[in-house]
């Protein structure tokens, strides 16, 4: 994967996220004999779908839960210094022991990657000096930036799975997945449309859809989830690395530029006080395929979309 061009990257992991998962998800489903009413949605004025929902009996592989809002994984690769001390100044005292890549500790406090009052920057990354419980009771400090509740996916897939894949199956799920498909599938532009809902451990949530030019998934993140732990999260996909390369650091600023050379277009947006509320690749024009860090509703979502 290395040593492909960024659009071959892309268009491998838009492949991977639209087409592998809807094959891995139907090789694993059974369809119940109860069928809830179904929901009608509009997709407009002249074409409905009654949707049937059904409940999906699917398997992950975790035993035990994965995620706790006071247990924190360093995402630093050079490692993170673990501090004894913080001086008034915010300048962090003695180096007592610099955590490995993808170590985990645990917090005082449940973690928040980043404030936007936070003013210590390393690499870019905001955030703050937190506490860290240690050992006999001793309490150090280390910089939060670097921080996500979620373990690392790189040193976690050994599948190389998409963002979506990796949390439906790395997590435990709280409920059968539940699937909506159309009850006709005479109709040509319909009969392919389909969306899984997967309800995981933290809140988290993963929706798998499609239709019959294409389609994506969206992971939604814990409440606590910023921006910033989120290009943390995403960057760390070899499967999406791609964007690592178009964004190999956290943007700060609005921006929408074309390349028009590769086909790339990358988007950043920022809300009336500066933050960033959306940072988003897309490869192509018309059909095109994207990879996005979102936030909706104040919750913030990762995925990929793709079709025409």
């Amino acid at each position: 994967m290395k040593s492909l061009s960024l659009v071959a990257m892309l268009l491998v992991a838009a492949a991977c996220s639209t087409t592998s998962s809807t094959e891995t998800v139907d090789t694993l489903a059974v369809e119940l004999d109860t069928v809830t009413i179904p929901d009608i949605l509009q997709e407009s004025d002249d074409n409905a779908i009654e949707w049937i929902t059904t409940e999906l009996e699917f398997e992950n592989t975790v035993s035990g839960f994965q995620y706790a809002p006071m247990v924190a994984y360093n995402y630093r690769k050079g490692g993170l210094p673990l501090y004894s001390d913080i001086p008034e100044d915010d300048q962090a005292g003695s180096v007592v022991e610099t955590l490995e890549y993808g170590a985990r500790i645990e917090l005082v406090k449940e973690l928040i990657n980043s404030k936007p009052d936070d003013k210590i920057i390393v690499d870019g990354l905001k955030g703050r000096y937190i506490e860290v419980k240690r050992p006999g009771g001793i309490i150090n400090y280390v910089f939060s930036g670097y921080l996500s509740n979620v373990k690392v996916p790189e040193l976690n897939n050994p599948d190389n799975l998409s963002a979506g894949d990796y949390f439906s199956r790395s997590f435990t799920l709280m409920q059968k997945p539940v699937k909506k498909s159309p009850r006709d599938t005479t109709n040509e532009e319909t009969k392919y449309s389909y969306e899984t809902n997967y309800v995981v451990e933290g809140d988290m949530h993963v929706l798998d859809h499609g239709y019959y030019e294409g389609g994506g998934q969206t992971v939604t993140l814990p409440k606590n989830a910023t921006m910033q732990e989120a290009w943390l999260i995403l960057t760390s996909f070899e499967l999406h690395a791609g964007f690592k390369q178009v964004f190999p650091e956290f943007p700060t600023k609005s921006m929408n530029e074309i390349t028009y050379e590769t086909n790339i277009t990358k988007f950043v947006n920022t809300n009336d006080d500066g933050e960033v509320v959306h940072i988003s690749v897309e490869l192509g024009q018309g059909c095109s395929d994207s990879t996005f860090i979102t936030m909706v509703d104040g919750r913030i979502q990762i995925g990929q979309d793709g079709g025409c």
